[in-house]
């Protein structure tokens, strides 16, 4: 499968989150809780959208996603020189409708910059629990990119963007699905 840019195999809905040994847990619905690194429980009534960091961007996906909102959720995937269009979109959006949660535990970040842009690699690890109960376990990774601020001067700015995620199904227990490492290319 593959989504605007984001490479999805095996992978039955979009989800992202980032960090250095980090879980969180992403509920989807209007009463539910998501845990982030900062506390213990993201009250999903918070509104969360911060692009300063792999983190802080995945985390604002998770927040989106939790919350319902899957166009601010789509809007953190890079999707190349032509928007996407409404039908991509529900695509998009339609690939949560059995997600009742996910937990995410992400590996060691590492980047590679060059010519004004570095792109960052996640490994993650993904548990999704569908609403029919069933337990999913994916291992993989997530890259990102982020144009030098100060060299982007023409409009639209470009900021920290998703444009990339491979992810498998795992046969392994979900503490132990994390990829030591990623070396993906950009």
């Amino acid at each position: 499968m593959k989504y605007y840019g984001i490479k999805l195999t095996s992978f039955p809905f979009h989800k992202l989150v980032s960090g250095s040994a980090l879980v969180i847990l992403a509920s989807v619905g209007a009463s539910s809780a998501a845990h982030q690194p900062s506390s213990n429980y993201l009250d999903t009534r918070t509104y969360i959208d911060d692009r300063s960091s792999t983190v802080s961007l995945l985390h604002s996906y998770y927040n989106a996603i939790a919350r319902q909102e899957y166009l601010r959720a789509f809007s953190y995937i890079e999707h190349g020189a032509q928007p996407p269009t409404a039908e991509e979109f529900q695509k998009f959006a339609d690939g949560y409708d059995h997600t009742v949660s996910v937990k995410v535990k992400i590996g060691e970040e590492n980047g590679d910059g060059g010519a004004g842009t570095v792109w960052y690699c996640l490994p993650v690890a993904l548990e999704a629990t569908l609403d029919n109960g069933r337990k999913q376990v994916f291992s993989g990774y997530y890259q990102f990119m982020q144009e030098s601020a100060a060299a982007q001067q023409m409009w639209p700015f470009v900021p920290l963007m998703i444009t990339k995620g491979d992810l498998q199904l795992s046969h392994r227990p979900f503490e132990e699905s994390v990829p030591a490492s990623c070396n993906p290319d950009p």
